[in-house]
């Protein structure tokens, strides 16, 4: 890896031309479109549990304060710091499955 660094810093020393391929416009576009979106504040129930996971590691990292899951019955909101604090609150707040 440090050899193919080297080489390449070279080799631009040199005067060699870096080719980038383009993304086609449509890719790009939504690419665009994608970034224009705001980030969720809070978790939702309909999101599979990869994405839930992933929100709670992102917010995880500062300056972002932890995940946020909103009981539907009450409108109580509970601080998610780690997937099995959101097992929990599906088992105890939303009933769902039972101990493991």
């Amino acid at each position: 890896n440090g050899d193919a660094k080297a080489a390449l810093l070279g080799a631009l020393l040199d005067g060699a031309e870096l080719f980038v391929e383009e993304a086609p416009k449509e890719e790009e576009e939504e690419g665009l479109a994608g970034a224009a979106k705001e980030a969720p504040a809070a978790i939702s129930l309909e999101w599979v549990e990869e994405k839930v996971d992933r929100f709670v590691r992102a917010h995880n990292f500062p300056p972002r304060d932890a995940a946020q899951v909103t009981d539907p019955a009450s409108g109580e909101a509970y601080f998610i710091e780690c997937m099995e604090q959101f097992q929990e609150f599906r088992t105890r707040i939303l009933q769902e499955g039972g101990p493991k």
